[in-house]
């Protein structure tokens, strides 16, 4: 079990270790490029691979989609009448109230923690969430 853990862990603490060497020396590190290289790429690639490789039969994922969006609607629905109770404008919190995180963290806990099939439903839901996000939620 120490190894599995260890597996898991001592990749964070690699590239940790990698980024506080680099600041320390002084050659510094661009975290943006890094970051819009995942998001841009790395991301959608390994999306699209997971559910183009998927052994999942069509009705699973329809039902991941149909929950994935029951999600954010529940959210959206519960949060509405708080934000118009506090009196607080709801364009700026509606999206981070009914949006669940489910890419950057979301993808490598479902993937360390259920292996190949649960980064599938990982990918599929979190496909979802990025859809909604990008063309319904507003600015």
């Amino acid at each position: 079990m120490t190894g599995e853990i260890l597996n898991i862990i001592a990749p964070v603490f690699v590239v940790a270790g990698i980024g506080f060497l680099l600041e320390y020396r002084g050659i510094g590190f661009h975290s943006e490029t890094l970051s819009r290289l995942a998001m841009m790429v790395g991301t959608p690639c390994l999306v699209f691979s997971s559910l183009t490789g998927t052994s999942l039969p069509d009705d699973s994922l329809l039902r991941i989609v149909i929950i994935a969006l029951s999600a954010v609607l529940v959210g959206a629905v519960l949060s509405g009448p708080a934000l118009l109770v506090f009196r607080q404008p709801w364009r700026t919190f509606i999206s981070s109230l009914s949006l669940p995180n489910a890419g950057n963290a979301g993808l490598p806990l479902v993937y360390f923690a259920f292996a190949e099939p649960g980064l599938t439903i990982g990918a599929a839901f979190f496909f979802m969430i990025a859809l909604v996000q990008y063309t319904i939620v507003p600015a």
